[in-house]
């Protein structure tokens, strides 16, 4: 009888554990709208990401207004294992250009945002950083051979650190509304 009570008790811990995950795979109340390009086909998508690391496709929408930088190879280029514990994640030398391949004087959030990416990745081959509103996002493309990963980042500027909204595979995040 003992056996067969913690069995019961056990079966149902695990079927509240596989509830919850459930529940939490449709849970959009907090979550951002993004519009990505295939890297390749150029096709445009439109999805709902949640905090969850979720999407869901949506209707077609329109962005709302960013400005979208690229930092140039500088910013991110690697260098040998045995000198990674000294790495300057941030050089004078960096570039980083507007929508309109123009140069621009990094602000201090965009500065952070390179170095807390960098001190994340060591395959990375490209940076995006997306300002909506006051909001700062980072695009990474990274350098992997079996698939093609864009991962993309919110910035909490209080904190000064990044958090995972999702990774795109083949796709580049092009536009970002808010609910």
């Amino acid at each position: 009888m003992k056996k067969r009570t913690i069995l019961i008790i056990i079966l149902a811990f695990i079927l509240l554990l596989v509830a919850l995950l459930f529940i939490r795979r449709f849970d959009f109340n907090n979550s951002t709208f993004v519009i990505t390009s295939g890297r390749i086909t150029k096709e445009l998508h439109y999805y709902e990401v949640n905090n969850w690391k979720y999407k869901r496709k949506v209707n077609e929408f329109d962005s709302d207004e960013i400005e979208i930088f690229k930092a140039d190879y500088e910013c991110y280029k690697e260098i040998p294992l045995e000198q990674y514990s000294a790495r300057e994640y941030y050089t004078d030398d960096c570039t980083i250009k507007d929508n309109k391949e123009i140069n621009i004087e990094p602000d201090e959030n965009i500065k952070n945002i390179i170095k807390l990416v960098n001190k994340k990745n060591s395959w990375i081959h490209g940076i995006t950083i997306i300002k909506h509103n006051d909001e700062y996002y980072a695009g990474v493309l990274l350098n992997v051979n079996l698939w093609d990963p864009y991962e993309l980042y919110k910035y909490d500027k209080k904190r000064n650190k990044l958090k995972l909204i999702y990774t795109f595979d083949g796709e580049e995040v092009i536009g970002i509304k808010n609910k």
